[in-house]
């Protein structure tokens, strides 16, 4: 069975109450004072089942001035609205303010009931269809309905049951794997211990599933669960829920928390939006705090403009919103912001990024782009460079949609897509090979630090015909190895065995070089004693082929000299040789051992002397016990 989750709205003592009354048999008001006032103060529930196939669960918000909160909170957790309007007062302050929350939401679906119609004159109804008809004007709400409720009439309940079954089977699902369950009571109840209301946005909860209260992080197991006082095993996503967690006390849960079978929902308090003042009439200054509602929740924000302009009246515009604590934001959500002192709404939109990262400025212009395309420029952009499945799982739309917001910011050069195809830089599009995504700017910024190490690496190294993969994700280290690889395949480099070719346009050059190479190595190696450096390093080549491609065949023992470390470990062995009879050592007897010259063996000495090995005194030495060589 479809469920939706359908809000009131309207001003005061126009008859919300009694409208879904009417349409459920249930009366909405549970609190004393509500029943003793007659007023609607905190949210209320009811339920209908329309043809057994669509289950709508109803939130009765408050229609007076001062429990606005709650009705924020009831419609932005609604997927359809019914704006009561009565015939005798017309469109009044709170029906106003109420439409614009509805207007600045995602709710695309408004049914507008015109009530007390046996109470008003026939110029009062007409005057009130006429002041309906600017408001619906002056709407971007795609579905708007009014109808004419009499209840005397019984067909006008009948139509509006109708109505409600008509739209409710247009509106989407969300396709959302996690399991979303908003928090907007705590209670106790004697012999069952604490129970959360609220809810279920996303997926689905079972009796007994472990969950985690967020941001607290609280964990528990769901006792029982029951929809509209009816006991349920499994519930599904727009469902109304009160939920059994006896674990936990309800001291601990407030409206704003989320309940979720995930683990690993992370709170923020920085959020990045795009907000709309449609008819609002109050400029935004930058840096003002104001009082910012998303699902259940509201927290005081500061709200940062990253665009240079003002926040004027009818504008859209992108804003982060540093928030006073952490919350659980979820992208895509809708948002309400409200004036701290006078509690007017000053705007609302929507959740496009959640961030770690203050941000003070953009540097592009939002005006070419949908809220769709805006939270996926925003999710690149933090990213720099990530898996194109991922992306597609952070906001849910179809898969055409997907591909075409892709297309636009590549389009556009926000974003590269990169394939495993060896397209060139120019001619890469999406296509099924297409498996990662980056930022365009930071694509640009590794492909130039590619370009800037091989150059280096290819100078340096002239005989070398490849260079080791490892090496260039050594000096780039902040992009994932499978990132880099794919980038590297994207930019058209030829990559075999996990090195990457070098383009050799002077192979002759290069056969050279190693031949000079493998005969300075052979030199070095053969050699019985130290070698002069000045004997093989006569011009600059050789000096930086001994100094880049051999230095791990030889020790320079002096300003003047180098030896192989064969040969200098076997100088090694004889000194130690020597001290196993002996307790000193003379040059004499080194250079007998060694058929070395007396220079030569004053020199290999001297080396051993640095290393610790022996220690000079006088004319003689002694072994050491703590130098390595």
């Amino acid at each position: 069975m479809k469920n939706i989750i359908l809000s009131t709205a309207g001003h005061i003592d126009h008859g919300k109450t009694r409208l879904i009354e009417e349409l459920t048999g249930k009366n909405t008001m549970h609190h004393k004072e509500e029943k003793l006032r007659n007023i609607t103060i905190d949210l209320g529930y009811a339920d209908i089942t329309l043809k057994s196939e669509i289950n709508v669960s109803i939130i009765d918000v408050p229609g007076h001035k001062d429990y606005l909160k709650n009705t924020i909170c009831g419609i932005l957790n609604s997927n359809m609205s019914i704006l009561v309007i009565s015939a005798i007062d017309g469109v009044c302050k709170q029906t106003i303010q109420h439409f614009n929350i509805i207007n600045l939401t995602s709710i695309n679906y408004l049914i507008i009931a015109v009530t007390k119609i046996d109470l008003a004159s026939e110029a009062q109804i007409q005057d009130t269809l006429n002041q309906i008809n600017e408001l619906i004007n002056s709407s971007n709400i795609q579905n708007i309905s009014t109808l004419i409720i009499d209840y005397e009439n019984k067909e006008s309940i009948k139509k509006l049951s109708e109505k409600i079954y008509e739209l409710a089977k247009d509106i989407n699902q969300k396709n959302i794997s996690k399991n979303i369950f908003k928090i907007d009571n705590s209670f106790t109840v004697k012999g069952y211990g604490t129970v959360i209301s609220g809810n279920l946005i996303s997926g689905s909860l079972t009796k007994n599933d472990e969950i985690t209260i967020y941001p607290q992080n609280l964990k528990s197991k769901i006792k029982n669960m029951q929809s509209h006082s009816k006991t349920v095993e499994t519930a599904y996503a727009n469902t109304r829920l009160a939920i059994n967690i006896p674990s936990i006390k309800k001291e601990d849960v407030f409206r704003g928390n989320v309940l979720s079978t995930s683990s690993n929902l992370q709170p923020s308090n920085i959020i990045n939006a795009l907000i709309y003042t449609d008819n609002i009439s109050k400029n935004i200054k930058n840096h003002e705090f104001v009082k910012l509602y998303t699902g259940t929740t509201s927290i005081t924000a500061k709200i940062i403009n990253l665009q240079d302009k003002l926040i004027y009246p009818n504008s859209k515009l992108l804003v982060q919103l540093r928030l006073k604590d952490n919350i659980i934001p979820f992208i895509s959500d809708d948002i309400i912001l409200l004036d701290t002192s006078s509690n007017e709404i000053i705007s609302g939109g929507k959740i496009i990024n959640v961030s770690n990262h203050k941000k003070n400025k953009i540097d592009f212009d939002i005006s070419i782009f949908d809220i769709d395309e805006l939270i996926f420029l925003f999710a690149i952009k933090e990213k720099k460079i990530t898996d194109i499945s991922t992306l597609k799982n952070i906001y849910n739309i179809n898969c055409d949609q997907f591909l075409n917001c892709l297309k636009k910011l590549e389009k556009t050069n926000f974003i590269k897509l990169i394939s495993f195809d060896n397209h060139t830089q120019n001619n890469l599009k999406y296509n099924k090979n297409s498996k990662y995504v980056a930022d365009y700017d930071f694509y640009i910024k590794i492909y130039e630090k590619i370009k800037i190490i091989i150059k280096d690496f290819s100078q340096k190294f002239i005989y070398k015909k490849s260079i080791n993969l490892n090496i260039l994700h050594s000096k780039l280290n902040f992009v994932d190895k499978k990132y880099l690889l794919s980038m590297l395949i994207d930019m058209g480099y030829n990559i075999q065995s996990d090195c990457l070719i070098l383009d050799n346009k002077n192979s002759n050059k290069v056969s050279e070089m190693k031949k000079l190479s493998d005969n300075l190595e052979i030199l070095i190696e053969s050699s019985e004693a130290p070698i002069k450096l000045k004997n093989i390093t006569s011009d600059e080549l050789s000096k930086e082929i001994l100094h880049n491609n051999l230095k791990d065949k030889f020790v320079k023992i002096s300003d003047d000299y180098i030896c192989s470390k064969k040969m200098l470990n076997n100088y090694k062995n004889i000194i130690f040789n020597h001290f196993k009879t002996n307790k000193t050592l003379d040059i004499s007897e080194f250079k007998a051992y060694t058929n070395l010259s007396r220079k030569l063996s004053v020199t290999v000495l001297e080396y051993f002397d640095l290393q610790k090995i022996t220690k000079r005194f006088e004319n003689y030495r002694i072994k050491l016990y703590n130098g390595k060589l």
